[in-house]
């Protein structure tokens, strides 16, 4: 643990903030002591800041949002370990809070801190990772707190890893005694049965489908200024309507219309030319995001339009296999995943990391 740092003299009390960062979430309160007493001014919580896994800019963003106008500031974040990191946190929180007495560590010191004060005994954190710490004295032992990568036994990290293991084990013995109840019994199969995801032939050519309502394309721009003009012309257009907007972040993808009837996966389909696209229901089959049966009372018609798509560690994951075979490379993203969609054979589909995200209804 490092300390830095003179106190500085502010009106009223001592005002004093204290920061405790993991791999889940950042929490913070800011407290002024007079005389003996503490009285908490502020609190909240912000992103997670883990020292081995936030670069130095991350952390100042973060550490950024906290209040500026105090007197002493402890920072705590996991993943700060050795002398090394604790200095290098000690000069980024001295950006911030020049003025201000630091006090740096991990958050083993800060458990300690909290649970037994000056006296001894044994700490265990059991957040996104775990770590056990001990005291006697002055000699601290230390046990866990390796991070996610090798694995921290109790921590949510593992937890979860290990919940994961269970419920794929649980599967895929589910889906292994469906084959051969199908198998033994085919007139139990059905449309939507998982087993069904991937068709056993390669289609000749894709049929034609018409779009009940047209799927209209999105416009691109790169000027705020053209996103600021087209909001002053609905405006215009409505002009005693108090018009809200709404930003997100937009997939890059390949524009998808999946349709149900009576709740189940009946045909999907890519834009085309807004009003006729390809029937792409096999190949849309294999992401298993993309639910053949629809929970509860599902409407008669129900159409949803998305975006389907390949993540950057899929691409380059998917790049580097056609490397290895001698296959040309895609150039990004949105044309592999176009070009998973197009295949006529599904199983070339089904090996593709696809994903889907759907925005909005059409036909219902």
């Amino acid at each position: 643990m490092i300390q830095t740092g003179q106190r500085s003299t502010m009106n009223g009390g001592e005002k004093i903030l204290g920061v405790e960062g993991g791999g889940t979430k950042t929490s913070w309160v800011l407290v002024e002591r007079a005389g003996n007493e503490l009285s908490v001014l502020d609190q909240g919580k912000l992103p997670p800041a883990n020292f081995r896994l936030a670069t130095p800019g991350e952390l100042r963003a973060i550490l950024s949002e906290l209040p500026k106008e105090i007197t002493s500031v402890g920072i705590f974040l996991a993943g700060c370990g050795t002398e090394e990191d604790r200095q290098s946190l000690t000069r980024l929180c001295a950006e911030i809070w020049p003025k201000a007495k630091i006090v740096v560590g991990s958050d083993r010191h800060s458990g300690l801190a909290a649970a037994l004060g000056h006296g001894d005994g044994i700490v265990v954190n059991a957040g996104s990772g775990s770590s056990i710490t001990g005291r006697r004295d002055k000699r601290i032992e230390n046990a866990g707190g390796w991070g996610h990568i090798l694995g921290d036994a109790g921590g949510g990290y593992f937890l979860s890893l290990q919940a994961l293991r269970l419920i794929l084990r649980e599967y895929d013995r589910l889906y292994k005694e469906l084959v051969d109840l199908e198998a033994k019994f085919p007139d139990l199969v059905t449309p939507d049965s998982p087993t069904q995801r991937v068709s056993g032939r390669p289609l000749q050519a894709f049929a034609q489908i018409q779009h009940r309502v047209p799927m209209l394309s999105l416009d691109n721009t790169y000027s705020e200024d053209e996103v600021a003009n087209f909001y002053k012309r609905i405006t215009r257009l409505l002009p005693d309507e108090k018009v809200p907007v709404v930003i997100e972040p937009k997939v890059d993808g390949v524009a998808v219309s999946v349709m149900y009837e009576n709740g189940r996966l009946k045909y999907a389909a890519t834009r085309g030319d807004g009003s006729v696209g390809d029937d792409i229901t096999q190949n849309i089959k294999t992401i298993r995001s993309v639910p053949q049966q629809l929970r509860g009372s599902a409407p008669k018609v129900f159409e949803v339009r998305g975006e389907a798509y390949l993540d950057k560690d899929g691409f380059k994951k998917l790049n580097k296999e056609r490397e290895a075979a001698g296959l040309p490379l895609f150039a990004n993203p949105r044309n592999a995943a176009a070009g998973s969609l197009k295949h006529l054979n599904p199983k070339v589909a089904a090996q593709r990391p696809l994903g889907m995200v759907f925005y909005g209804t059409g036909a219902t």
